[in-house]
C-alpha cells in the first residue's frame, strides 16, 4: 500500500530530519551543485528565511507523518520566463510512488498561486532516469538538446530541461 502523501510549509521542527535526509550522499548526488553540502542549520535558518520573504514556493513532503523531502521552485531570474522547480526525496522513501504524488499535489498548488500559463522547468542530470520518468508522468516534456551542468563532483554533465506549462 502507498503511503499517505501531503505537502504543507516547512517548519523550524523540521530542520533535524531536513539535515539528516539531505546530507546522504545518494539524495544529493543529483541535486544542484549550489546546495551547501554538508547542509547546516544556519542553512535551514536561511533557507526558511527565504521562504518566509515569499523569494521560493517550497514545501516539505510528507509521507505517513513523517518528513520525506522537499519540492518547491524558484521565481524567474531576470531575463527568464520560467519558474525553476527542483525536489528531493530522503533515501529510505525512494520506489514508493511518493515522488509522484508530490509532484501532482505541488503542481497543483503551482496552477492555483501562479498566474495562468506560467512555465515551471525543471532541469535533471542525465544518469538520473527515475525523476526524468517522473516528470514525463506528470506532463512535462523534453526540451531539444541539452546543457552541461556541475554536479556534485564539480564537473559538467549532461543535463536535460523539463517544462510544463501551467
Amino acid at each position: 500500500m502507498s503511503p499517505t502523501v501531503l505537502l504543507r510549509p516547512f517548519e523550524d521542527s523540521d530542520t533535524s530530519d531536513f539535515i539528516k535526509l539531505i546530507n546522504a550522499s545518494p539524495v544529493y548526488r543529483y541535486l544542484s551543485a549550489r546546495l551547501p553540502i554538508p547542509y547546516t542549520e544556519a542553512h535551514m535558518r536561511d533557507f526558511l528565511s527565504r521562504c518566509e520573504r515569499g523569494e521560493r514556493i517550497e514545501r516539505a513532503i510528507i509521507a505517513d507523518g513523517q518528513l520525506a523531502g522537499g519540492i518547491g521552485c524558484a521565481l524567474p531570474e531576470p531575463g527568464m520566463d520560467a519558474y525553476c522547480m527542483g525536489y528531493w526525496l530522503g533515501q529510505n522513501f525512494w520506489r514508493q510512488g511518493i515522488m509522484t504524488r508530490a509532484l501532482q499535489l505541488f503542481l497543483e498548488t503551482l496552477r492555483d498561486q501562479l498566474p495562468a500559463g506560467s512555465v515551471v522547468e525543471a532541469k535533471v542530470f542525465a544518469p538520473h532516469a527515475v525523476s526524468q520518468r517522473i516528470l514525463l508522468h506528470a506532463g512535462f516534456r523534453q526540451e531539444p538538446g541539452f546543457i552541461l551542468m556541475p554536479m556534485r563532483d564539480g564537473l559538467p554533465h549532461i543535463t536535460y530541461t523539463y517544462r510544463l506549462s501551467l
